[in-house]
């Protein structure tokens, strides 16, 4: 039988401000041209199930560094064409949310999931300052009531088991598991998890979510 895909992917930028050391992607990039957008709209109704539900995700880069304006043109198209069968989120650092951008995550009911982590984990693999502005910004995301988690992302050094539950303490909120791996082609690197960093990093997670199941869920 032919799949048929229900989940999408859209990149409006490859663009990102954070350093993330792990990262192998350009970190720049112009914003996704109009033109481009509606193709991608088109081929999405083409391609998914007639009248069931569908799920996009704003990826990246970094979304949120979409030229201004950008959310505005493309939020009603997606919902004059899917209504309501359409499900929406996002994938963000968070850095450059302002009230515009909350209030049209909020209209159009975004999901919104931060790359996260404790603070010495967050601003040594992301960059100075990364924990503070970026959970600041998620604080104001959960006043107006936006449904949010968190993306912990593992390198190397930070696949211990100290590590692993600390990340998972100053979470307080549903989070999701990935482990920094190499660009295709490439050996690995410093940052790069072994199979013994994954074998820690899930058996410790499993010991969090055992401990305390009503707060945690690990996608």
């Amino acid at each position: 039988p032919t799949f048929i895909p229900k989940e999408f992917m859209l990149l409006p930028t490859m663009s990102c401000q954070a350093s993330c050391k792990y990262y192998f992607g350009p970190n720049s990039g112009e914003t996704m041209q109009l033109d481009v957008v509606d193709k991608a709209i088109d081929f999405i109704e083409q391609i998914s199930p007639e009248n069931k539900k569908l799920h996009i995700t704003f990826h990246g880069g970094e979304p949120l560094l979409a030229a201004k304006g950008y959310y505005e043109m493309l939020l009603p198209k997606l919902k004059e064409r899917f209504g309501r069968r359409l499900r929406l989120s996002m994938q963000s650092n968070l850095l450059t949310l302002d009230d515009h951008m909350i209030s049209l995550i909020s209209k159009y009911d975004i999901a919104v999931a931060q790359a996260g982590g404790f603070e010495q984990m967050c601003n040594e693999q992301r960059g100075e300052d990364y924990y503070k502005i970026s959970n600041q910004a998620r604080g104001r995301l959960r006043q107006h009531g936006i449904d949010t988690h968190c993306i912990c992302t593992f390198t190397h050094g930070f696949a211990q088991s100290n590590d692993v539950r600390q990340a998972f303490d100053s979470f307080a909120s549903p989070y999701s598991i990935h482990g920094a791996v190499c660009e295709l082609g490439k050996e690995p690197n410093k940052y790069t998890v072994s199979v013994d960093d994954m074998t820690t990093i899930f058996t410790e997670s499993l010991a969090v979510y055992r401990e305390n199941i009503a707060k945690n869920h690990i996608s």
